[in-house]
């Protein structure tokens, strides 16, 4: 396993890709980075065969370079420089959705870190409810029973909170890894 941020790298060692996705999930790619990349964009699944048996996607039928697959533009209808501006717009969209993510990101933290911390005050109040001196004490009892209430209230208040602003980040990062 081989985590690092230098594509080039990656693209030099790596046979396949696992892709963490939210909930947990794996995703398993084989192929370098710009595989993944490319087979995440919708990209055609024969040319990312045809680059694992090591064969010139360009040459083969379907390829990058095909008549059908560039609109019937010749080898390639965009000039490197409209590439580059391509690229770059596509990697400024990803760096603003970015940006809306992470404040997401860090509240869903917040909010698992709310919940965490109630949810064990929770279970130190069942614990205290096995005490059978507690109950000859009806004011303590009354107190704890009121803030029991407010702590389950509290954790399923802040768990749709986390369930939608989850699905939130789910979505953006789905944008950030699937250009449109």
């Amino acid at each position: 396993v081989l985590v690092s941020h230098d594509r080039a790298f990656i693209n030099a060692v790596a046979t396949h890709v696992l892709e963490v996705l939210p909930g947990g999930r794996l995703g398993w790619f084989e192929g370098d980075y710009d595989a993944y990349l490319y087979r995440k964009s919708g990209g055609d699944p024969k040319i990312v065969e045809a680059i694992l048996r090591g064969q010139d996607p360009d040459a083969a039928p379907g390829g990058r370079n095909d008549d059908a697959a560039n609109g019937g533009g010749g080898p390639s209808s965009e000039t490197r420089d409209e590439q580059r501006a391509r690229k770059r717009a596509e990697a400024e969209a990803r760096a603003a959705v970015a940006q809306r993510v992470k404040p997401l990101q860090q509240r869903v933290a917040a909010l698992e870190a709310e919940i965490a911390n109630a949810e064990a005050r929770l279970q130190e109040i069942a614990h205290l409810h096995l005490d059978p001196t507690l109950y000859d004490d009806s004011d303590r009892v009354r107190a704890l029973s009121e803030e029991q209430g407010r702590l389950q209230r509290q954790v399923e208040e802040s768990m749709e909170k986390w369930a939608e602003l989850s699905q939130r980040v789910e979505g953006l990062l789905e944008e950030i890894a699937v250009p449109a």
